[in-house]
């Protein structure tokens, strides 16, 4: 048999975590993540069925929605990416297919994603040198997808101008932490000028 160890995004054991003034990066490693895309026509069904199951209502254009452990965003029309605690005893896309039956086509996504937690009242402003969208302007349930080292992801705000998410391809997780570390120690440079 197999003696197999979880490992991280970033190929560690144990997700990664920086301290910076104002900052904190730290790598999530504990959500499962599903994607779900509604069939044409079942969108009601789709909604009735994920709010009478899990108590969430299907995030509007450019939203996330959490409900204890289940979060849901918004990645495209009819489309929503669903994340929820690891649980090495069940399948979170086969919970989401019991849930939503014929109405979607639900795809496991957990390992296709990395995922950066950004937190301190100093993350706003990493962004300035990410991308080019005005994180500022985000208020909490808000998310949005735009480019970070030249590759999609989202950005999901959890907290207004304190507590953000990226969650972007697996392929990039080093070149996305490089370019975190990056825009913060320029936003230390600067501050300490």
């Amino acid at each position: 048999m197999l003696d197999l160890n979880p490992i991280t995004p970033l190929g560690a054991t144990t997700p990664h975590q920086e301290q910076y003034e104002g900052l904190t990066i730290s790598e999530v490693f504990d959500r499962a993540m599903v994607s779900i895309s509604g069939r044409h026509g079942r969108n009601q069904d789709l909604m009735s069925r994920v709010s009478e199951k899990l108590d969430l209502m299907l995030p509007g254009v450019s939203e996330f929605t959490v409900n204890g452990d289940f979060g849901a965003f918004w990645t495209a029309s009819d489309q929503w990416m669903f994340d929820a605690p690891h649980d090495a005893k069940s399948c979170l896309a086969d919970k989401i297919e019991e849930i939503v039956g014929d109405a979607a086509s639900v795809t496991d996504q957990t390992d296709g994603w990395c995922r950066f937690r950004l937190n301190g009242p100093r993350s706003v402003e990493v962004f300035q040198f990410l991308c080019t969208v005005d994180v500022s302007a985000l208020v909490q349930g808000q998310v949005l997808k735009t480019l970070i080292e030249h590759t999609g992801c989202f950005v999901l705000c959890r907290e207004e101008a304190i507590e953000y998410e990226i969650i972007g391809p697996v392929s990039v997780a080093s070149d996305v932490l490089h370019a975190l570390q990056a825009a913060a120690r320029t936003l230390n440079a600067i501050h300490k000028a």
